[in-house]
């Protein structure tokens, strides 16, 4: 077989290797190069290219894409007021918590490991990662349900500016919809996207305040 193209330095477009683009936990490699990308993808049956706004470049999608719908901004839930603080935040559904994992995508994780990636600064409006300095964020701004949540460097939007509910819920106030366990999942790294609310377990967190 072929050898495996040697990764390149990640500036510029970043290409890479994955399942899906929500399989977070299946990507091989990334590259600047888009033929390396694609060389790897060959030699790996299921998986695909993507660049970095998650769109498949190879293979090619032949069917016409679908048209994703904008969803309604949902009615504002009530809401509590927060202590600005540093937290650990506490899925109430199976008590993991929230962790920035090592593509800036937010996960939760069952070991508590002590490490700033699962260790928050709220000051009243956004949540601060202790590791990186990076906010919590919708992805792209975007209004439609099931966004991922990411951590990004401040931009003033409202897709970093969150309200919490009086269950416990977080609120983006873009978009009036909440941080979502995806399908309910207990699995570590599970991802975290933006849903509507419906009161599940996996939409309402504990706020642990640090010392």
């Amino acid at each position: 077989p072929a050898p495996t193209p040697k990764p390149e330095p990640l500036t510029g477009q970043i290409y890479r290797i994955r399942k899906s683009w929500v399989d977070v936990k299946s990507q091989l490699q990334a590259f600047r190069n888009l033929d390396s990308a694609k060389a790897v993808a060959d030699a790996n049956p299921g998986f695909k290219v993507f660049d970095e706004k998650g769109v498949q470049v190879y293979p090619t999608i032949t069917t016409t894409p679908e048209v994703i719908v904008p969803q309604p901004i949902a009615q504002t839930l009530p809401t509590k007021t927060l202590s600005p603080g540093d937290y650990l935040i506490v899925s109430k559904m199976n008590g993991k918590v929230l962790t920035q994992d090592q593509f800036n995508f937010m996960v939760t994780n069952t070991q508590l490991d002590g490490s700033n990636l699962q260790r928050w600064t709220w000051d009243g409006n956004h949540f601060i990662n202790k590791d990186s300095d990076k906010y919590l964020d919708v992805f792209g701004n975007d209004q439609t349900i099931g966004q991922p949540v990411i951590a990004h460097k401040l931009n003033g939007g409202k897709n970093q500016q969150f309200l919490i509910g009086k269950n416990g819920e977080i609120i983006a106030k873009h978009s009036n919809m909440v941080l979502d366990i995806r399908e309910f999942d207990n699995r570590d790294y599970a991802f975290i996207m933006q849903f509507k609310s419906n009161n599940g377990l996996n939409q309402q967190w504990n706020f642990i305040k640090l010392g």
